[in-house]
């Protein structure tokens, strides 16, 4: 405490007043200049070398500025707060060392007063024995001293203790601001080290900033210096017609205000962005009934983004903005057919007619919506099915397809920071690796989004119209659970409401199987049969289309007769595709019709289809055994059936990833690709039987398994590489049954898994 302080109540207010103000004007100056600067390194008119590292410079005082900003921020907090303080004072001055004096003197007054009063008491004491009229005399006035020192004392107390309240009331306001304006010197200092940096960062007139800056790093990552940035934006944001409630909660959301305000200053953006940042039903729809593909990249990257956020933190607002995309419809125009026809009257046009109708039941269906009457909706929906229109697949995709670009992102960033902090020669290892479990952490979040927006996807494609009802609380069995009801429009389900429970899942890796042995034999069983009929339809194919050439060529009728009557396929009562009857057809001898032609026609492409059907499938069968291998994916169930009853729970794979999709899994590829088998598999050899120099040693005789256990090729394209890849592992765990070296389990696939799980495990962090 200074000895001997003073505090001036009503000059520190007044300085107070005027230090707050300059702020003000400060911290004003500063937000301009910071738009101006963003304004500056946000555009992109001017693209040359020497702009760019303008722009690299410019980034750089951003951070400046917003530590600067900060620094205000907390100075202007501290003044405020302080002149509160100062005005509860209720004198003008407290001057401490003046005060300090009056109480010394007051209590050395009141040891004299005290010392006195003790020495009259004893002569009064003495008095009480002596009946003399003097001695009386001399009570009575030794009594008034009593009185009056003892009235001297208690005034000099109070005045004691009024100044020691003016002194503790002096050094509780010094020790409550003795740490004001600390953090915003710390703040300013940040910022002038920056300054400094950036200063001394130009080399022949070109910025070279500084590589590893501890005050650009920890500026760019600080909450405060963002939370500054961002409060330069919201009040432009507020004139957007956006409310303070909502700005509140797109921050609780973790969405920037500064990137908002220039995604909305942009003139491509401008207002679907702000259809998205409104966020109510109204605008959503706005968004939704516009084409995907012609919607700007930015617009769709930030959608991507908001759907993200909703999924974690707002679930609620999540289905909301399924539901309106769901149900977003469009009148079509009517066609030809009803501008060509003409009224009897020739007053009233067919096409304004179906335009106005068509029109109403638009209107009743977004009535009926509005009103959460779906069952009426969807009935709607069935009975003009021809009239309306939907971008609802076109959001599916382009959103879901969004959601996996982000995540192939943090799964790219992963793997390279994984890799990274097992590098022996690293430096950083440990950094490395915190920055890996931070991806990977960020590429499961993303990875729930799309195992729901795939599910709501995959439900729509099946439904006529879907609706989330509400999210239920999270369980430990489902990643997350909603109610949902669903109107299938071709059963006309819409008549009986259906309802059921949305469990949704993201998993990254397929579960632990056999050998994969099954898996091969049904592959290989319905190829067999698929192979036989394309075989048969192949023959079928050349003989319709040759026959269905000759009817087309002038004077071909009568070799056309002759083969159809032979092989039955075009005669007049066999159809070749269905084998059913035909109506008979007149001068089947000659210059056969077009119409004929055109019919066999049909059937070869029914027949080509039928083929192409068959290799589509052998392949989708062997894309999704090897899948299990090296793929994740995402799924959903349902809880009851269309009566309501709980069902056994099946998997809908509602989105299967690309090979080594997650960063576990090509983590694990990697090392296979490079070092073979042996790196990515954790045999236990049986030291008994020979451990592993026998088992190498026999290996090495079976040059076929030799070669399986060294094949670095994993990362397959072609179906038949696939096949043969499973058929190889498959018959090198039977082949390792035979061998006593071994006594671990011998399923490759399942010790590829365990590999995974442990870096997996690695990856993630306890909370």
């Amino acid at each position: 405490m200074a000895q001997n302080g003073m505090l001036d109540r009503d000059m520190l207010v007044k300085e107070c007043g005027s230090a707050i103000d300059r702020y003000q004007e400060v911290w004003s100056t500063i937000k301009a200049k910071e738009k101006d600067i963003d304004s500056f390194t946000t555009d992109k008119t001017i693209e040359s070398k020497s702009f760019d590292n303008l722009k690299a410079v410019m980034s750089d005082y951003i951070l400046v500025i917003g530590a600067m900003g900060t620094a205000v921020n907390f100075d202007l907090n501290d003044c405020q707060m302080l002149k509160k303080t100062i005005n509860n004072v209720d004198i003008n001055k407290i001057d401490v060392g003046n005060l300090q004096n009056q109480v010394a003197t007051a209590e050395t007054t009141i040891e004299t007063n005290k010392s006195r009063l003790e020495n009259i008491q004893k002569n009064l004491n003495s008095c009480a024995n002596d009946n003399s009229e003097a001695a009386a005399q001399r009570s009575t006035q030794l009594r008034n001293d009593i009185r009056n020192y003892g009235y001297n004392i208690k005034n000099y107390n109070e005045i004691v203790n009024i100044c020691n309240h003016y002194i503790q009331e002096y050094q509780d306001i010094e020790k409550n601001t003795s740490n004001f304006f600390t953090q915003g010197k710390t703040y300013r200092d940040k910022a002038n080290g920056l300054l400094d940096e950036i200063m001394g960062s130009f080399t022949n007139g070109q910025y070279s900033p500084k590589q590893v800056s501890s005050f650009r790093n920890e500026l760019a990552e600080d909450e405060k210096v963002k939370a500054t940035l961002s409060i330069a934006y919201e009040s432009n944001i507020e004139k957007l017609g956006i409310s303070k409630n909502r700005i509140q909660k797109l921050k609780e959301y973790g969405l920037s205000m500064r990137d908002i305000y220039f995604l909305y200053q942009n003139p491509k953006t401008s207002k679907k962005i702000l259809y998205i940042i409104k966020g109510d039903k109204e605008s959503l729809k706005k968004l939704f009934l516009e084409d995907p593909d012609i919607v700007d990249g930015n617009t769709k990257a930030f959608l991507v983004t908001y759907v993200n956020v909703l999924f974690h933190k707002d679930k609620k607002a999540f289905c909301e903005l399924q539901n309106v995309k769901n149900t977003s419809i469009y009148a079509l125009s009517p066609g030809e057919e009803y501008s060509a026809k003409k009224t009897p009257d020739g007053r009233t046009s067919p096409y304004m007619d179906e335009v106005a109708r068509r029109d109403f039941a638009l209107e009743s269906y977004e009535q009926s919506i509005k009103d959460k009457s779906y069952k009426t909706a969807a009935k709607i929906l069935e009975e003009n099915n021809k009239a309306f229109g939907s971008y609802r697949s076109q959001w599916d995709n382009m959103i879901l397809s969004g959601e996996l670009a982000q995540a192939k992102m943090y799964s790219n960033q992963t793997v390279n920071c994984y890799n990274a902090a097992h590098d022996p020669k690293n430096k950083y290892k440990n950094e490395d690796m915190k920055n890996a479990q931070s991806m990977y952490a960020s590429y499961q979040e993303i990875m729930e989004t799309v195992s729901a927006v795939a599910a709501v996807k995959d439900l729509n494609s099946k439904n006529g119209m879907v609706i989330l009802d509400k999210p239920v609380k999270d369980s430990k069995k489902y990643t997350e659970r909603f109610e949902i009801r669903k109107y299938n429009l071709k059963d006309k389900l819409y008549e009986k409401e259906y309802k059921t429970t949305l469990n949704i899942q993201f998993k990254d890796t397929f579960e632990k199987a056999d050998n994969g042995r099954d898996d091969l034999k049904n592959i290989s069983d319905k190829q067999k049969e698929d192979q036989k009929k394309i075989r048969e339809d192949k023959k079928q194919l050349f003989k319709t289309v040759e026959l269905s050439a000759l009817q087309i060529i002038p004077g071909a009728g009568a070799l056309y007769d002759t083969l159809y009557s032979v092989d039955q396929i075009a005669s007049t009562n066999y159809n070749c595709v269905s084998g059913q009857d035909k109506v008979p057809e007149y001068c089947q001898t000659g210059v056969h019709s077009i119409l004929n032609a055109g019919t066999a026609l049909a059937q070869a492409n029914q027949l080509l289809s039928d083929c192409n059907k068959a290799e589509k499938d052998y392949k989708d069968n062997v894309d999704f055994a090897y899948s299990k291998w090296f793929g994740s994916f995402c799924c959903y169930d349902e809880g009851t059936d269309e009566a309501g009853k709980d069902v056994n729970k099946e998997y809908n794979y509602s989105y299967i990833t690309d090979i080594g999709f997650d960063p576990c899994i090509r983590i694990e590829m990697e090392k296979w690709k490079k070092d073979g088998m042996e790196s990515i598999v954790n045999f236990t050899y049986n030291d008994q039987a020979g451990g592993k120099e026998k088992f190498m040693n026999v290996l090495k005789e079976d040059k076929k398994m030799y070669r399986t256990f060294m094949n670095k090729k994993i990362d397959l394209q072609s179906s038949s590489e696939k096949y043969d890849f499973m058929d190889d592992m498959c018959n090198f765990g039977d082949f390792m049954d035979n061998h006593h070296s071994i006594s671990c389990s011998h399923n490759i696939r399942n010790h590829f898994q365990d590999s995974v799980s442990s870096v997996k495990d690695e990856l993630i962090t306890e909370d």
